[in-house]
């Protein structure tokens, strides 16, 4: 249901599912499965209601409760019992889910922290199942975040290692399973991320251009096996505009351009869907409001993107509302950058001391600097 844009009947099946758990736990107290089961009812309640689905209804603040309404129900085992491994990979699983949503608060070092405990509980279950493929793939995800973290607070070393060490898990899995999906998204995903590390902060732009051209190659091989798929569809859309980005400060204008245009169109038509999500809208206006060449800018007509994803968010996205700032920016509208951007920085929380300043707060501080400097600049 999510994949077709159907949140509201996921939210009230995932609500029932969830009170047939907590019934049947109720009447089994002492049941170690019935427990495990409402535990995965409220991660499954908090995936839908803005946690790790693609597809969620943005409720960030509901999604963390019941993540950490989740997390609380985890027993821990001993190893002889039967429920013992699932119990432990549901607590790195839910360890990483918080990460998320401290991430997504600008919350760094409890992400990080959150992160770690989960790589350290996961790789405990992979040295006691070395082959446990769908162990090792989650390793390959906490990689990932832990990249993620590493390059927002320009850590560029820890980060390309990290991303570097999720390739390799990713790669030897596909070479026992050539026809593991999971661990093809996961090498997608880890290609991406390192793309945007050289990109973004190494500003190796051969490197990250190869990065992304791999990744774009896994997402449209999976893309053309699973047409409907929305989410791939999504992810195709913003790889394929990291491509232009590349091809764009390689002087490769006409491809640059092709490849923009194909990216742009793809996320159009998502965020014009009737259910579209939060994260579809959001994804078009930030691709529309930063695409390379910028002659594809039209700030005018992305703006109702940009003010829909902000309202979708109930305003508590940072992302959302800095994208809304930079369309303002290019319509010479700083009063308005000024109040959308300032709300952006009331969502972060302080920098900690001896911490670099996150790489998007930094941005969101130069927009605001360069309107208060001159409030007719562009």
């Amino acid at each position: 249901l999510p994949f077709d844009g159907k949140l509201d009947q996921t939210l009230d099946h995932t609500t029932q599912a969830l009170r047939l758990y907590q019934e049947i736990f109720a009447a089994q107290p002492t049941s170690v499965e019935a427990k495990l089961d409402v535990s995965h009812g409220y991660e499954a309640l908090g995936d839908i209601q803005g946690g790790a689905n693609r597809t969620n209804l943005g409720r960030k603040k509901e999604a963390a409760e019941s993540y950490r309404q989740s997390l609380a129900l985890l027993p821990r085992l001993p190893p002889e019992s039967p429920f013992a491994v699932r119990a432990a990979r549901a607590r790195a699983v839910m360890l990483a889910k918080l990460g998320d949503m401290r991430n997504k608060a600008g919350d760094l070092s409890g992400a990080l922290a959150n992160y770690q405990d989960s790589l350290l509980a996961t790789n405990d279950l992979v040295r006691a199942d070395p082959n446990n493929v769908r162990l090792r793939d989650i390793v390959s995800v906490v990689l990932n975040k832990i990249g993620f973290v590493y390059t927002v607070r320009r850590d560029t070393p820890h980060a390309i290692e990290s991303y570097r060490q999720a390739i390799a898990v990713d790669e030897e899995i596909l070479e026992l399973d050539p026809n593991n999906d999971k661990a093809r998204s996961g090498l997608m995903t880890s290609e991406k991320n390192l793309g945007d590390a050289y990109f973004y902060i190494l500003v190796k732009i051969p490197e990250a251009l190869a990065s992304y051209r791999h990744a774009a190659e896994l997402l449209e091989m999976q893309s053309r096996a699973d047409p409907g798929n929305l989410v791939l569809r999504r992810n195709l859309a913003e790889v394929l505009t990291y491509v232009a980005s590349c091809l764009y400060m390689s002087h490769q204008m006409d491809e640059a351009r092709r490849q923009a245009q194909r990216g742009l169109v793809m996320a159009k038509e998502l965020a014009d869907r009737p259910g579209a999500t939060q994260d579809q809208v959001y994804t078009y206006a930030y691709l529309a409001a930063t695409i390379e060449p910028p002659e594809l800018r039209h700030p005018a007509e992305v703006l109702p993107y940009a003010t829909r994803a902000v309202k979708m968010s109930g305003e508590s996205d940072m992302y959302s509302l800095h994208v809304l700032a930079q369309l303002y920016f290019q319509l010479d509208d700083c009063a308005r950058v000024i109040q959308a951007d300032k709300k952006a920085l009331s969502l972060l929380p302080p920098v900690e001391p001896g911490k670099p300043e996150p790489v998007y707060q930094t941005t969101i501080e130069n927009m605001l600097r360069n309107c208060h400097a001159d409030p007719t600049a562009h």
